[in-house]
């Protein structure tokens, strides 16, 4: 048996592979150039917090992918820390320059935001979100070809984390 397959015992942490695999089992008969949907592999977000490699790294899987983000409805981001898995979900990334024109999430048709599900409530979404902010920043200033600061902040862009109550 191997160590992804392994990975699904009781007791046993949950596999990287496996998550990224449900992931796209979910979204099988779908193509990406089609759906308003894309999901990341959960190495993106380690990825992007990486030292080493960071924004610029992180940013070759967009051109690799060939998706535009911001046509996109829904990103889905997992999040693999300290063991244990929660997920981001980013709605409308490319409604949040509708939104910094309105002045109000109440007055465009999409509202932008984030949602943090992580069960356990042991990651911390602000962080996880400013991170992705910061991410989806720096490629909406290499879309529209200037640099026009941070468009995605915790108000034109805000972070949800229900508590499962």
């Amino acid at each position: 048996m191997d160590f992804d397959h392994q990975s699904l015992n009781p007791e046993v942490y949950v596999n990287d592979n496996v998550i990224d695999f449900w992931m796209m089992w979910v979204t099988r008969n779908v193509l990406d150039q089609v759906s308003s949907i894309v999901i990341f592999t959960s190495h993106f977000y380690s990825c992007l917090i990486n030292n080493n490699f960071g924004l610029k790294h992180a940013s070759q899987w967009i051109q690799n992918r060939r998706v535009d983000i911001f046509l996109k409805q829904i990103i889905m981001f997992p999040i693999n820390l300290d063991k244990h898995w929660s997920l981001m979900v980013a709605y409308y990334p490319g409604s949040v320059s509708n939104c910094c024109a309105a002045k109000s999430l109440n007055d465009t048709d999409c509202a932008p935001i984030m949602l943090h599900l992580d069960s356990l409530l042991l990651h911390n979404g602000r962080i996880i979100s400013e991170k992705l902010r910061m991410f989806l920043s720096w490629e909406w200033s290499k879309k529209k070809g200037q640099s026009i600061g941070d468009i995605f902040t915790d108000v034109t862009y805000p972070v949800f984390s229900p508590d499962g109550m």
